[in-house]
């Protein structure tokens, strides 16, 4: 991928490295009156934000010259670095209501590390992983630098970045508070990690609010968003596409074939979330990517649980599902 390409006069993408298997991030950022406003940073990981400085650069302009950074969700992938960028450059900083209160819930203690172990022990995790989670998730707090929210983006309403005028699109579902930016004048939809080109984002079960339906949430505004009139989606991760509808339509059959992959392993007897997992993405994956695999296997359950087709029951310590009986 190109670091930096101008996707339009005053508008950029900037490609962020990441030691994953995403291996990248994109941060947007939008020129205007001599200042830079930027959707998303990148996490704070060693090397990252001089990499971040010397994409400014490449676009003519310094870290100083940022003035405004909107957030779309609280992943430390796209927040990581804000904290950082307000020190040097006093950025006001914008983010949905509900992720910056994740964010502190994280920052400030064990209360989520301890709900994610409980979550993923009931739902078949081995404790060895548990223990090497655990561990991931601590380190993992450092990659987010923490930040004062001078505002909240919210639904309805809109936010001035560079030249162009965005509304604010809450999608719920990769994460509870997840908003996407629409230049309506332009086209442009700024999808964050709701509607990615080539792979599907994480659903996953919000420990801090166990009374939302993720995936429900999810599909819900991939709808909404399928209704606009887009021409151009930059996303968080890979390259800008131009048929929105049809990646939404692709999306929402994947889902339903995770569905049926799920009712046929279950056709087999009760299983954990774990199990199901280890069917569907293989055994030889690490304690985070285990984690991945029990959630999304776990939003699938929860609806079909809400949908009257499989029920959950406890057995020693674990929560297992099986298909509801006929008649």
């Amino acid at each position: 991928m190109v670091p930096v390409k101008e996707i339009m006069p005053d508008l950029f993408r900037l490609v962020l490295p990441m030691p994953f298997r995403l291996e990248h991030v994109n941060v947007y950022a939008f020129r205007g009156n001599g200042r830079v406003s930027l959707l998303d940073t990148g996490p704070n990981f060693p090397g990252t934000f001089d990499v971040l400085k010397e994409r400014i650069r490449e676009m003519g302009n310094s870290i100083e010259d940022i003035g405004k950074v909107a957030i779309t969700h609280f992943h430390a992938d796209h927040a990581g670095l804000a904290g950082r960028i307000q020190e040097v450059s006093g950025a006001t900083v914008l983010i949905p209501e509900i992720e910056y209160r994740t964010i502190g819930a994280y920052q400030e203690g064990e209360e989520r590390i301890g709900r994610i172990g409980v979550f993923s022990l009931e739902q078949g995790m081995s404790e060895d992983s548990v223990r090497e989670l655990k561990s991931a998730f601590r380190m993992f707090r450092k990659a987010t630098v923490p930040f004062r929210a001078d505002g909240f983006l919210r639904e309805g309403e809109s936010v001035r970045l560079g030249a162009m005028n965005m509304e604010i699109v809450k999608t719920p579902g990769h994460s509870r508070g997840h908003v996407c930016l629409y230049c309506r004048e332009k086209g442009i939809l700024l999808s964050g990690d709701h509607v990615l080109p080539h792979i599907t984002p994480n659903i996953s079960a919000d420990l801090l609010a166990p009374d939302f339906r993720p995936l429900t949430s999810f599909l819900e505004a991939l709808r909404v968003l399928r209704d606009l009139p887009v021409r151009d989606v930059l996303p968080a991760h890979g390259e800008p596409f131009t048929d929105l509808p049809g990646r939404v339509d692709e999306i929402c059959s994947h889902h339903r074939e995770r569905k049926g992959l799920i009712m046929a392993a279950l056709n087999k007897g009760p299983k954990t979330s774990m199990e199901i997992g280890t069917i569907l993405f293989g055994p030889d994956l690490d304690a985070f990517n285990q984690l991945l695999a029990v959630n999304e296997v776990f939003v699938h359950l929860v609806e079909l649980e809400a949908e009257g087709a499989v029920v959950r029951v406890r057995e020693n310590e674990k929560v297992v599902f099986r298909l509801k009986a006929k008649g």
